[in-house]
């Protein structure tokens, strides 16, 4: 099954531009059992995270890495292919060139408007409309991807969640609250939300599911990406014991009075980061681009999330970054 699934994809990118993805050095039959041999790759960005102890990517690779995939994205789109599993482990860094990433794995590939399982995309990086079953494209695939951007640039995955609702109040809290007008397109609303279209309490999804789950998040303190993306210190080292500490590297030493906007991080500079290490101007400048393109990948409603050719296009990904 995996043979076939990554066989008819490959098959079915014959005629577009080859270069976005992985090569087959060669395919072969043993015992009965179909095999190929891939090209040589490099480790994963999982990998390569684990290797430098969660402390977060500098921004230039996360724009390597962003830039590669959605390239590869931008050619499924095309095609009208989901990946349905994009996530650290699957992107791979070149053997040859430490610039350049791969997309593997397209074992749980799937053609958009066709019968498939609605069961895909690894828990912390699913989108809200296959939680929600409801009409799942391509754009499924770039929330997955903004995802682990996040992760790459904080060390540690968005959305760690222990089930489905959990993630749903996760997603809430961290890039929502859910467009009503998106709610209101669900058939299955009154499962997740309130008579006003708001997300239920987690007190009730946790009841209502017989899932219970903390409230907050596990890593963060702040309640919002901008201001997690905006403070985040790489000097400190990240520690599993302890995670939510003022001391951690994703909680620098802030309060939530002293930022102007929630949204876009406004407010956060050299003179008011509590005693951190000083983040530059420049950089500063740098994380908005990238907390912009991150926020669009992150759109809760799949129809207001940009497409990869467009994402390609976006000043992060356009910039020259030292």
């Amino acid at each position: 099954m995996y043979f076939h699934s990554n066989t008819q994809i490959k098959n079915r990118c014959t005629h577009v531009d080859q270069s976005k993805f992985f090569k087959y050095v060669k395919t072969f039959t043993i015992f009965g059992h179909r095999c190929f041999i891939m090209e040589y790759l490099g480790k994963s960005c999982f990998d390569l995270l684990k290797d430098q102890n969660n402390i977060g990517f500098e921004l230039k690779i996360i724009q390597n890495v962003l830039k590669s995939v959605l390239q590869t994205l931008s050619v499924f789109d095309t095609l009208q292919i989901i990946h349905c599993d994009v996530k650290p482990e699957n992107i791979l860094q070149n053997a040859t060139n430490n610039q350049l990433y791969t997309l593997i794995d397209f074992g749980l590939c799937s053609i958009v408007k066709e019968q498939f399982i609605t069961y895909i995309q690894s828990r912390f990086y699913r989108s809200p409309e296959v939680i929600f079953n409801d009409n799942i494209t391509t754009k499924a695939d770039i929330w997955s991807l903004g995802c682990v951007a996040g992760e790459l640039f904080l060390g540690v995955p968005l959305f760690p969640c222990s089930s489905e609702v959990q993630l749903l109040y996760l997603m809430d809290m961290l890039v929502g609250p859910f467009p009503k007008e998106y709610v209101k397109r669900l058939k299955c609303r009154g499962q997740y939300f309130n008579s006003n279209l708001t997300l239920k309490s987690f007190k009730r999804l946790s009841i209502d599911s017989l899932e219970f789950f903390d409230e907050g998040h596990p890593f963060f303190i702040y309640n919002n990406l901008a201001m997690n993306v905006m403070r985040y210190d790489r000097t400190k080292t990240y520690t599993e014991e302890d995670p939510a500490s003022e001391d951690s590297c994703l909680c620098p030493n802030q309060t939530h009075t002293d930022v102007q906007s929630s949204e876009t991080g406004e407010g956060v500079n050299d003179d008011d980061n509590g005693g951190n290490s000083v983040i530059s101007e420049k950089e500063m400048e740098q994380r908005q681009l990238f907390l912009d393109i991150m926020l669009k990948m992150l759109k809760l409603d799949p129809n207001e999330r940009p497409n990869a050719e467009t994402l390609l296009n976006h000043p992060f990904i356009q910039a020259k970054l030292d």
